[in-house]
């Protein structure tokens, strides 16, 4: 007997409520991007449907569910209680999204960032990392999770894997370059005017689709290179431009490789490879450690001052990363 299960049951009672107070107060500490995007999130039309899906795929685990906040809800349960085999059914389903992709990942990993924000805000206190970029680098840990030889103790796996990771990344920023004092062409990513500074600096390329960009444009200059109906390489040469400021330039030479000739579909994996001499799965892993720095420099300089947000685009540069392993 272990956990709770093991405690008298005034103490268990006292304990759990004092966990769950702990939980709360970690998600008022997650992004402020992150809780907008929950809240949008949960609510939409289509929500419903994935949870359906999700109970149909976990029919223990998650029977009767018909609502995210229900899900929501029911992890919580199941995670205070640590009970361990219907949390790994409903961890698979929720994992499995994720690496899916698409509306129903980015809902499934909303689930899971509320069920370890503690985890989340307890590591970037301990090794002094922003919470946003400890989140994307739960995104990318989860969006890579081998299901098929890990099934079981997903919720343990995920805190250690993800553990190992941060302060991986501590130490390589302790090393790395220094973001601070860059100068002006790296505030392209700031809140409040990273439109036009985007296309200032992007657009000193080729100047004459500066006014067109500015009329798609999102948030951030990441999702820019999406969302404009302009050539797909114009755009990533800008955004990597900037990047050559704060990666190494191996990751700017990779990444360029394989979005400059526009959407990733367009550069299978394999001709990247046969031109860097390198195998596949060498250069797939190579690509991932280059996406998820691109990401962290995104997320470290995204905001001008106090906790960086959490760019979800930047976060979802692994979702390129998944369709060059497709193509």
């Amino acid at each position: 007997m272990s956990g709770f299960n093991a405690l008298p049951r005034t103490t268990a009672v006292v304990a759990s409520s004092h966990a769950q107070q702990s939980v709360e107060m970690s998600l008022t500490r997650l992004p402020a991007d992150v809780r907008r995007r929950w809240e949008e999130t949960r609510q939409a039309l289509w929500a419903r449907d994935c949870v359906m899906r999700w109970a149909e795929q976990a029919p223990t685990a998650m029977a009767g569910l018909t609502s995210v906040a229900q899900v929501d809800a029911h992890i919580g349960q199941l995670w205070l209680q640590r009970r361990g085999d219907e949390m790994d059914e409903v961890l698979r389903v929720l994992v499995a999204a994720v690496s899916d992709g698409g509306q129903g990942g980015e809902l499934a990993f909303l689930v899971l960032v509320r069920r370890l924000a503690l985890v989340v805000v307890k590591l970037a206190e301990r090794y002094g990392l922003g919470v946003s970029s400890v989140v994307a680098s739960l995104w990318l840990l989860v969006a890579d999770y081998p299901l098929h030889r890990r099934p079981q103790r997903i919720a343990l796996n995920l805190r250690l894997d993800l553990q190992k990771g941060v302060r991986r990344d501590a130490l390589e920023a302790t090393r790395g370059t220094d973001l601070r004092g860059l100068g002006e062409d790296v505030e392209v990513l700031l809140r409040q005017d990273s439109q036009q500074r985007f296309v200032e600096v992007a657009g000193r390329i080729d100047p004459s689709w500066v006014v067109e960009s500015s009329q798609c444009l999102s948030a951030d200059p990441v999702a820019a290179v999406y969302a404009s109906p302009l050539p797909a390489a114009d755009l990533t040469d800008g955004l990597l431009q900037w990047a050559g400021q704060v990666v190494p330039a191996a990751d700017i030479e990779l990444l360029r490789m394989v979005f400059a000739t526009g959407t990733p579909r367009r550069t299978p994996l394999d001709d990247v490879a046969r031109h860097l001499g390198l195998s596949p799965e060498a250069t797939r892993q190579r690509l991932q450690r280059s996406i998820k720095r691109l990401s962290q420099a995104v997320v470290a300089v995204s905001a001008p001052s106090g906790e960086p947000t959490c760019t979800w685009s930047a976060c979802r540069l692994h979702a390129s990363q998944r369709d060059l392993q497709a193509a």
